[in-house]
């Protein structure tokens, strides 16, 4: 190999360009798809489309309203992105709201890295193996944008460290409170970044009443920072978060056999990597882990003291996690990728040159990275066609018209295309396109049920006239309930009278029920999503 190439692989394997090429990389499904199947991000996406002014034209003026006086946290991100739509296209906002919602978190902790490692190195591309979490297949928009703004403000706090007390404790509240208006996960998430930097690189676990006393003098003013802006949300918001409908705030335990169960406790470590199919999943990771592993186990890399004790006590509560807090769910899935993202952050390569060993292993992360993207380009780019045949179907459906969204009921999940399910979610398996409808009934001017409206979340209500007909938040019915008493779904009681068309997700996966055909006449089929007139 002559000089000149040399020069150039070498360049290449810089740390700065080796970040910017995977970064790059990283997003290019984002950026070739029309619409990536995400559970719960088009439902958000929708609510902001109404929030930057849709909400005020007719009809959608009659469904819905703007109610900013009845969110008070989880408001940061629609309030901006919403201000942004007025401004700019709502396509270019939907882009910007996914680069941040799978690439925010991995670039904050590659921030936080840099904080503490003073320098760029290859290592911390392995932050983005993380882009594609399941709370990031979830759609889980503010969450997900709150961990990277956690980050974000975790790494500030690291550079900060030589500042005065007061000045310092100034810094963590503002920190606080922005973070508090993002998510409450976020603060929650701050904390615990933050406590592992209090601790610091390389120093021991308490070992005398001195040591405690020393780490709690420390840590006061963090936890002061962190829990005078929710003191002040219970105590003066309108409706915090976490309250029901009914005013009333509940904790779901799993049970006992549950929680030790070892599959349940695998799929939560390895949520934070798991996206449509665990088996495929966690075969791209092997090489990456095995490399990870290596570069630890021969002291090549180290980890940063403080975080890493985070990173296990994140774990470990994750393990125990309720699966719901008050109007929080998925509280098991939303723990590990904190744990995750602070492992990767706390990564500090070994204070030596980096010898061929480094780059080799290096070069088997970013391997398996381009391969993580090229399986995620491949399962986003089968999923279009179903995204295409929904709009299609929805072309029908007239201004103004109350539209019925349901689930086709089904049994083997083996039958359904890659995509449509989720591999990490909790429990029974999920279907990605629940919510695939909200953006399209935004633009068409149609009533759909099942906007996100929950109050002390979002800043977005439901009109009187039909009010009747919808729900804060719902998982979308399966067919089979149409006619029932659904607590959970109330409206579906009087589907065929309340209702003027029935959309079916998933709709190649079985058929529907007898007594829900004889008051219906399909309007069009499009594989994924058939669409019916009601017949009154």
């Amino acid at each position: 190999m002559d000089r000149g190439a040399s020069n150039t692989l070498r360049t290449i394997a810089s740390a700065p360009v080796l970040l910017v090429i995977t970064l790059l990389a990283s997003a290019v499904p984002i950026l070739s798809v029309a619409c990536p199947p995400v559970l719960d991000y088009p439902n958000h996406l929708a609510r902001i489309w109404l929030l930057s002014g849709k909400v005020d034209e007719a009809p959608l003026s009659s469904m819905y309203a703007a109610n900013w006086s009845q969110a008070s946290t989880n408001i940061a991100v629609d309030f901006i992105a919403s201000s942004a739509a007025r401004i700019v296209p709502i396509g270019l906002v939907n882009t910007l709201l996914l680069l941040a919602m799978f690439l925010g978190p991995p670039i904050g902790a590659i921030l936080l890295n840099r904080a503490i490692s003073r320098v760029w190195h290859g290592w911390q591309i392995a932050a983005l193996f993380l882009a594609w979490s399941t709370t990031a297949i979830a759609g889980f928009l503010n969450f997900q944008i709150g961990l990277a703004a956690a980050l974000a403000c975790a790494a500030l706090l690291a550079r900060m460290s030589a500042l005065g007390g007061w000045r310092r404790f100034a810094t963590c509240l503002v920190s606080a409170l922005a973070l508090l208006l993002i998510h409450p996960f976020a603060l929650f998430f701050y904390a615990a970044l933050g406590s592992g930097l209090i601790l610091g690189d390389r120093s021991a676990l308490p070992r005398s009443t001195r040591d405690i006393a020393r780490h709690a003098r420390a840590l006061t003013p963090l936890a002061l920072a962190c829990l005078l802006p929710l003191l002040g949300l219970f105590l003066f918001a309108p409706t915090p978060p976490g309250v029901h409908a009914n005013g009333a705030t509940s904790i779901l335990w799993s049970p006992l056999a549950k929680m030790i169960d070892p599959f349940r406790l695998a799929k939560v470590i390895a949520s934070p990597v798991l996206t449509y199919d665990a088996r495929m999943d966690l075969l791209i990771l092997l090489p990456f882990a095995i490399a990870i592993g290596w570069a630890a186990l021969s002291g090549r890399i180290r980890f940063h003291t403080g975080l890493l004790i985070a990173a296990v006590a994140l774990t470990f509560l994750a393990c125990l996690a309720p699966e719901e807090i008050g109007d929080a769910s998925w509280i098991q899935r939303r723990l590990p990728p904190m744990a995750a993202l602070t492992l990767v952050a706390a990564i500090l390569p070994a204070r030596r040159e980096r010898d061929r060993t480094d780059q080799v292993l290096i070069a088997v992360i970013a391997t398996t990275l381009l391969l993580r993207i090229g399986w995620i380009e491949k399962v986003w780019l089968a999923r279009q066609p179903d995204f295409a045949g929904l709009g299609d179907a929805l072309g029908s459906v007239p201004r103004g018209a109350a539209l019925l969204v349901s689930r086709q009921d089904w049994t083997d999940a083996a039958r359904f295309p890659v995509g449509r399910l989720m591999a990490g979610n909790p429990g029974l398996p999920v279907e990605t396109g629940r919510h695939l409808v909200a953006p399209f009934a935004v633009r068409g001017g149609f009533f759909i049920t099942t906007l996100f409206t929950v109050p002390g979340q979002q800043p977005l209500s439901v009109m009187p006239a039909w009010r009747s007909r919808s729900v804060y938040i719902s998982s979308i019915p399966f067919v089979s309930r149409l006619g029932t008493d659904d607590p959970k779904d109330p409206y579906v009681r009087n589907w065929n009278r309340d209702f003027d068309y029935l959309l079916v997700l998933n709709a190649d996966m079985g058929a529907l029920p007898a007594y829900v055909s004889r008051d219906v006449t399909l309007v069009s089929d499009r594989g994924f999503a058939r669409l019916y007139r009601i017949r009154k």
